[in-house]
């Protein structure tokens, strides 16, 4: 097997991984950037920002860039034939794009074309210029609403901030206390923005478009502070026959991506994904901050899918109990318990800024148990088999040091401990190896001896039943273990023969098992199949002879 020494870095300009082998310290994004803006320019230089001369690209006029994203890069342009300006977004490989990127490209312009809604940015035309696809839009004079969350996050007053002891994400704590009648107003202009970006996104949903990437950023807010939403790139289309086409590979982005796309789960997205971005905008407005954060996208995908976000008044005091049911029932995990239709959630949101009774009811204890039990079936049922096993263990089997152990080792998968013989050895199986780890401990000492018998005693390991050939060329580690917690402590590598110190028992591990090093027991077993390790118990450390034989073992030393 080869193996790559080398190892990556990051791409100086952009961040992304470069692979040790990548020519001209760049990643590949980037040297492909650099080949489109020279070919769009023709010349190296990139076309001026601003105030200079602008660069032909067929019947349109580059003047700026706006934005780029993952496939494309939109510059601000002029439209020569119609003397209008439009925002143009060009393919980001341009003419060196595969043919799948191409397809992605035209199916977003596509999916875009298919719609005619105020609050969706039309699409003006579509084509090549020299090989580069682009499409035209209408430009929207505005910002996107990722630049201006921090002009809807509801802030957090001096008083209620200290006695929450919450930090704020945007800009910190407000300089005066607002009135009941300015938070009201406030969180009425976030669920007015979010009731119109959900009517857009409904009027999609009945074309068979799911957008399946809406977050701040792909919203842009005009002058007027109307919304309009943009962006299909990662879109999923109805086709007459009922199949839905999928593009791209990245499938939204971790912070808005709902649990099902955030698990993989591709073919169980639906509408009720839009539904869930839409919640997280909406939280974000309210909050200032997404409902999960993390320091990479696994990590935010992983709470995605397995955590519950915490409750908007957590972050924001006095925000509107009913507006808070309404956004986490966006956020539900099961899309079921989401709102039918992003057009439902736009209704629930209208009504609450009239005053009005809304459907959505936040959940009983009874299904925050239940959805519990359901995010985390295992840790449920562990929970409760080591209730039932420290209720067994209190009241029928107090003072049995064994039976503790066996629900202790069950609990955690494994099988049971192997006490020492009457020699003090114990005696082990290769057969009880799960290739690398031995499946079977032998024992230490029950939680409630106090004098910690084994503290400090040596051991000798031998391996019995191997050709010596072999025996002397195998390795492995000794671990303690502590039912239910992280391996504390291993030994250095053991070959056979060799003593080692079973640790100070300060730390009360219970019980020690071996992990193979450098050989699957499959392979030794293959050979010898009666193979297996001996334990020798030796003396302790300070004792006259401390490598001698321990022998017969007290019933203290026998646990």
């Amino acid at each position: 097997m080869r193996v790559n020494i080398d190892t990556d870095r990051n791409c100086p300009t952009c961040g992304a991984v470069i692979r040790a082998n990548s020519p001209g310290g760049q990643c590949v994004g980037c040297l492909l950037r650099l080949g489109i803006e020279a070919g769009i320019a023709d010349k190296p230089e990139r076309p001026p920002a601003s105030g200079g001369q602008v660069t032909g690209f067929g019947d349109y006029e580059l003047i700026e860039e706006l934005g780029r994203g993952g496939m494309g890069v939109v510059w601000k342009a002029h439209q020569v034939s119609l003397n209008r300006p439009v925002a143009l977004k060009l393919l980001l490989e341009g003419r060196f794009a595969t043919e799948g990127a191409i397809k992605r490209f035209e199916f977003e312009a596509e999916a875009a074309a298919n719609l005619d809604h105020p609050n969706i940015v039309p699409i003006y035309g579509v084509g090549q210029h020299e090989g580069w696809p682009y499409f035209a839009m209408k430009l929207i004079d505005g910002s996107d609403l990722g630049q201006r969350i921090p002009d809807y996050a509801l802030p957090i007053t001096h008083s209620k901030a200290k006695s929450n002891g919450v930090p704020t994400s945007n800009g910190g704590i407000a300089s005066r206390d607002l009135s009941k009648s300015e938070i009201r107003d406030l969180q009425a202009r976030v669920a007015a923005l979010i009731a119109k970006i959900a009517r857009a996104v409904h009027y999609a949903h009945q074309r068979g478009i799911l957008h399946r990437d809406l977050k701040p950023s792909n919203i842009i807010i005009d002058a007027s502070g109307e919304p309009h939403v943009t962006d299909f790139g990662v879109a999923k289309l109805a086709t007459p026959d009922g199949r839905l086409t999928v593009t791209g590979v990245v499938l939204g982005s971790p912070h808005y991506m709902a649990p099902e796309q955030a698990s993989g789960q591709v073919r169980q997205v639906t509408s009720a994904a839009d539904i869930y971005s839409l919640g997280t905008i909406l939280y974000e407005l309210l909050t200032g901050q997404p409902p999960f954060q993390g320091d990479t996208p696994l990590a935010i995908m992983r709470q995605t899918a397995d955590e519950e976000p915490k409750p908007p008044s957590a972050l924001r005091p006095g925000l509107d109990r009913d507006l808070e049911t309404i956004c986490l029932k966006c956020l539900a995990k099961s899309p079921t318990r989401r709102y039918p239709s992003a057009e439902a959630l736009a209704d629930d949101l209208e009504k609450w800024v009239r005053r009005e009774p809304i459907s959505a009811r936040p959940p009983t204890r009874w299904e925050r148990g239940v959805n519990h039990i359901r995010l985390h079936p295992i840790r449920a049922a562990l929970t409760g088999i080591a209730l039932l096993a420290l209720l067994l263990t209190a009241t029928f089997f107090y003072g049995s040091a064994r039976t503790y152990y066996w629900l202790m080792a069950k609990i955690n998968g494994e099988h049971l401990i192997v006490p020492p013989g009457d020699d003090g050895v114990y005696r082990l199986k290769l057969r009880g190896f799960d290739d690398f780890r031995c499946t079977f401990n032998f024992w230490k000492e029950p939680f409630w001896i106090a004098r910690l018998p084994l503290k400090n005693r040596y051991a000798r390991i031998e391996f019995t039943n191997i050709p010596p050939d072999l025996a002397n060329r195998l390795t492995v580690r000794v671990f303690s273990d502590i039912p239910g917690l992280p391996d504390p402590a291993k030994t250095p590598p053991l070959t056979n023969g060799q003593v080692f110190l079973l640790g100070d028992c300060s730390v009360r591990e219970r019980a020690f098992y071996f992990g193979a090093v450098n050989f699957q027991a499959s392979n030794v077993l293959a050979r010898a199949p009666d193979a297996g390790i001996r334990v020798v118990l030796l003396g302790r450390l300070g004792d006259p002879d401390p490598y001698k034989p321990a022998g017969a073992l007290t019933a203290t030393e026998r646990y």
